[in-house]
């Protein structure tokens, strides 16, 4: 997955050192987690969300 240009330059501005350059960052792949890890992570975070929503 890569990050959006938006939101790369959004934070551009605070984190980013001078001397990396967009071109660098749009072709930087991010890590993700397996498609069942990720879909675990959304479900509990759903259970949590619902027990605050209550």
């Amino acid at each position: 997955m890569y990050i959006s240009k938006n939101r790369l330059l959004k934070s551009a501005n605070k984190t980013t050192q001078k001397n990396i350059n967009l071109e660098i960052l749009k072709n930087t792949l991010i890590p993700l987690p397996p498609l069942a890890e990720q879909e675990r992570i959304v479900t509990k975070i759903e259970q949590i969300l619902q027990i605050l929503k209550s």
